[in-house]
């Protein structure tokens, strides 16, 4: 079973233009420009309380829309657990939050470019959901520090949500059952779940 989850906020920082907010842009970057002057991050937060605690998680994906790079060949991008919180409307370089030392890299290549890229973000989820007591801060994605590394996103403001960034939640589907299946060994949770972009209730097994 899939879980579709959409950000509640994203945006990028440029190291050069370290005042400006981009909150508003309806493209997300990383990256080096060609001089090597400027760089840039993505910030990127959602709302995980939907998730099934109880449920085993096979993996989760942080998907992106890829509709621009400078740069022919492959590219390592890498995400890491934010640390603190950011605002999309307020965030710039200089007071942007810390990350864990820990990233989780993924290999973009021109294949990828008009279309989507995947990292794979379970180890970062799966420590919200272990540690109740940690703040769901967000994801910081980054690429190389190279000349002419740039590379477009699409964020939230994007007119077309099928391009816009998304966690992609695997969930072990032999731990599910229907609402229909309901008897003394099955604890119900219903919320919107979204697998082939259908709406359904499920449930847990105990």
């Amino acid at each position: 079973m899939i879980e579709i989850l959409l950000p509640i906020e994203d945006t990028c920082i440029s190291k050069y233009s370290s005042t400006i907010n981009f909150g508003k842009s309806d493209s997300l970057l990383i990256g080096s420009s060609s001089s090597g002057n400027d760089y840039y991050k993505t910030l990127l937060k959602f709302d995980i309380s939907s998730i099934f605690s109880k449920v085993s998680i096979v993996r989760v994906l942080l998907r992106l829309y890829v509709y621009k790079k400078d740069k022919a060949g492959r590219q390592e991008v890498t995400a890491y657990k934010l640390l603190e919180n950011f605002k999309e409307m307020e965030v710039n370089w200089n007071n942007q939050p810390s990350h864990d030392e820990i990233g989780y890299n993924s290999m973009l290549t021109d294949g990828n470019l008009n279309g989507y890229f995947d990292i794979d973000v379970t180890s970062i989820v799966k420590q919200w959901l272990n540690n109740k007591t940690e703040a769901v801060h967000g994801i910081e994605v980054i690429a190389s520090e190279s000349a002419s590394s740039f590379i477009w996103f699409r964020s939230r403001e994007y007119t077309q949500a099928s391009m816009w960034p998304s966690l992609i939640v695997e969930y072990d589907d032999s731990k599910l059952v229907t609402d229909s299946e309901q008897n003394g060994d099955v604890s119900i949770e219903s919320t919107n779940l979204y697998q082939l972009g259908n709406n359904f209730s499920a449930a847990y097994k105990n």
